[in-house]
């Protein structure tokens, strides 16, 4: 249910109503949507607390006994502060760094192309790119070399698959996304494969503890047909299930 049509502002869980494997499934939904998400509890648990700020809870909220007149004031705080910041400040269209298009005009523009294919019942395919330990990169050549990196892997991918319809866009940190409308799986999984190359192509090498290494990328890719059975965040739901597949290569 969430967001399959609509992407919510906000996502509250209960954790008296949420099992383990709930509230793990729900909070990846809602990274992968990039919907902010908080969490109540009845009463105050520090460690719990630790473990739900650490998986990326905006706050950890305790509405039991003296803790629920502060816990309403933090959240009317956050509800404002998220109201006001909705209407004041314009969406962001480009990246900053890649200067491609950001997550959330991606997808966006990638609701736009489901209905249409919806409209037309065609194909629509979608690749992510992930660069492979690219936090660890980071570490030892520091950020400003890894937005450089981003920078000139943007520019490359740009120019040998942009175009023709297709919408790319910087989806995460070290996460590329390319929508493909009208495109077969298998026209999609070649590309996929191309994107490989070029990653490696561009020579770009890891100095690391094991030596050097060059630097290589993961691709995830599903193709679907709009129907009452799919819906756009499936099709990105089953091309990170393959990027996570194909972990290993």
């Amino acid at each position: 249910i969430l967001g399959e049509r609509a992407v919510p502002s906000l996502l509250v869980l209960q954790e008296e109503h949420m099992g383990p494997e709930a509230t793990r499934t729900l909070t990846q939904l809602a990274r992968s949507r990039s919907v902010p998400w908080l969490f109540l509890a009845e009463q105050a648990n520090p460690t719990r607390e630790m473990e739900v700020l650490s998986s990326g809870a905006i706050e950890y909220l305790v509405t039991g006994g003296e803790h629920t007149a502060v816990s309403k004031a933090r959240l009317t705080r956050i509800l404002t502060d998220r109201f006001r910041l909705q209407q004041q400040l314009p969406m962001s269209a480009t990246d900053p760094i890649t200067k491609l298009p950001t997550r959330r005009i991606f997808l966006q523009r990638m609701e736009a192309e489901w209905r249409r294919a919806e409209d037309s019942q065609s194909i629509i395919s979608l690749v992510l790119i992930n660069l492979s330990k690219f936090k660890s990169y980071n570490r030892e050549h520091g950020y400003l070399s890894g937005d450089n990196v981003l920078k000139t892997l943007a520019n490359q991918l740009k120019s040998v698959f942009g175009g023709s319809g297709r919408i790319l866009a910087r989806f995460g940190g070290s996460e590329f996304s390319l929508l493909l409308p009208g495109t077969s799986p298998e026209e999609a999984r070649s590309i996929g494969e191309r994107i490989r190359s070029v990653v490696l192509g561009t020579g770009i090498v890891h100095r690391g503890p094991r030596g050097e290494l060059p630097l290589t990328a993961r691709v995830g890719v599903h193709s679907a047909v709009p129907g009452t059975e799919t819906s756009l965040y499936s099709l990105i739901d089953a091309a990170e299930a393959d990027l996570r597949r194909n972990s290993g290569s």
